[in-house]
């Protein structure tokens, strides 16, 4: 009888956590499922995209569940970013790597 509870458990817990992965993967696209851009082929513009990400899902949801990126268009973040960049006091680097992520995903053409 134990042991079947004890798998009943791992089974919900998995069931649970695949979950977790597929909304996140919802509300902050892997990096993997950008969209491309001149000039992407580095390892330097996908690992700055991936800490970006993780700032965004680590340090954003510091404070709030961090909102789904592409639920909000470019003009919405150009003014969100700033603010909770300087409401939060993120140092350069982080702040530039959230920004490149989110614009990213956003559907904002990097700049040249």
């Amino acid at each position: 009888m134990a042991r079947g509870r004890i798998a009943t458990l791992a089974a919900a817990a998995l069931l649970l956590m695949g979950g977790c992965a597929a909304s996140l993967e919802r509300v902050a696209p892997p990096v993997t499922s950008l969209p491309a851009a001149a000039g992407d082929s580095t390892l330097q513009v996908t690992a700055r995209l991936a800490r970006g990400r993780a700032v965004y899902l680590d340090q954003c949801a510091r404070c709030h569940r961090p909102y789904p990126v592409a639920g909000y268009g470019p003009d919405r973040w150009a003014k969100l970013l700033p603010e909770m960049i300087d409401r939060t006091r993120l140092a350069p680097g982080p702040a530039a790597d959230v920004t490149a992520y989110v614009n990213r995903a956003a559907g904002v053409p990097p700049a040249p």
